[in-house]
């Protein structure tokens, strides 16, 4: 059997990277050196997806969000809904990666969840001059 060239993407299955998340949450060296090195597989991509909208720990769901933060945002265009969904999720060190991601892909819906859900209720006047500032493109937004 052939061994596959750096630019060809292989099968990855999802108990691969989840080892590698735990191992990446006890902060061995191996698991990181391990996400630089897949950090244009889209394969480990939907894998971190899968585990993020998962049923797994939070550490693991959090690191998988964090890792998902860092890919390209030529690779996160097609997972805008998913991010979308994480963002609104309860725990912060999910959803904060998903804001950044969404942010790299420039998704006018989640702009408009970052003025109105985020930066509104925390501090009010920024966001009502935020508000302000974007409102043609808000009311364009669903």
């Amino acid at each position: 059997m052939q061994e596959p060239s750096s630019t060809e993407v292989t099968a990855v299955d999802i108990e691969t990277v989840r080892k590698q998340l735990f191992d990446a949450v006890r902060n061995y060296p191996e698991a990181q050196q391990y996400f630089d090195e897949q950090i244009n597989n889209p394969e480990v991509l939907a894998r971190l997806f899968d585990i993020s909208l998962g049923d797994f720990p939070d550490s693991v769901r959090m690191k998988s969000c964090a890792y998902i933060a860092a890919y390209p945002a030529n690779m996160l265009q097609d997972y805008e809904e998913d991010l979308l969904d994480l963002q609104n999720e309860d725990w912060e060190w999910v959803s904060d990666h998903a804001i950044t991601a969404l942010a790299k892909i420039k998704s006018p819906r989640a702009l408009k969840y970052l003025v109105e859900k985020r930066i509104a209720p925390k501090l009010k006047l920024e966001g009502e001059a935020l508000g302000h500032h974007l409102a043609e493109l808000l009311a364009e937004t669903p």
